[in-house]
């Protein structure tokens, strides 16, 4: 079973979202050896100690940030490009900042037909704050506590997805910043690469 069904589960409100998925060829985004498996919904390798996350989850961050045509998001880790394509492809700008250089012109590469996404190698500071604010960030990786430095590049208003956790239970974060403090939501556990 392919795992676009999976992800019209996820996001069977959002027929856009479903029609991203369905246009991006997945492969173009995997090392040669593991393209046979770009179907299945499942992380797989991409150098490098990395994963590309199963598509499925990177579906329902997107449904659950309400990412839409004109925001303003904030993607960290890369990897090689993927789930930032999906965002382009629905009319987000998209910032994306990875902090392995490799995977960093790699995705450079896989993104440059997109006018809507601008890539970042990591620098000393924790995402864009010169490029702030943003209407969504999305992280890739996990934080042992609710990153504030990524929490004050978000706007009023604005939804940040973050896994956080700890090398063994992580679990997945939605913080909505409002004018009344911030509402924090844990969603269910996942596992990802540590955030540095």
């Amino acid at each position: 079973m392919s795992y676009i069904e999976n992800v019209k589960r996820v996001c069977a409100d959002r027929p856009e979202i479903i029609k991203a998925f369905e246009e991006i060829d997945r492969r173009q985004f995997l090392p040669r050896a593991y393209r046979k498996y770009a179907d299945h919904d499942m992380p797989l390798p991409i150098g490098y100690g990395q994963t590309t996350s199963q598509p499925s989850l990177i579906a329902d961050m997107i449904c659950r940030a309400d990412i839409k045509r004109g925001d303003k998001v904030l993607e960290i880790g890369t990897g090689t490009g993927f789930a930032a394509s999906i965002m382009a492809t629905l009319g987000a700008d998209v910032y994306t900042v990875e902090k392995i250089p490799e995977l960093y012109q790699l995705a450079k590469e896989n993104l440059s037909s997109f006018d809507n996404v601008h890539v970042f190698l990591a620098g000393d500071v924790l995402g864009l704050p010169e490029y702030a604010p943003f209407d969504k960030i999305l992280v890739f990786a996990h934080a042992e506590d609710i990153p504030i430095e990524l929490l004050d590049q978000l706007k009023e208003g604005g939804i940040m997805i973050v896994p956080v956790g700890d090398e063994r239970i992580q679990y997945l974060m939605k913080i909505e910043k409002t004018f009344e403090g911030d509402k924090v939501e844990t969603l269910y556990p996942v596992r990802f690469v540590p955030l540095r």
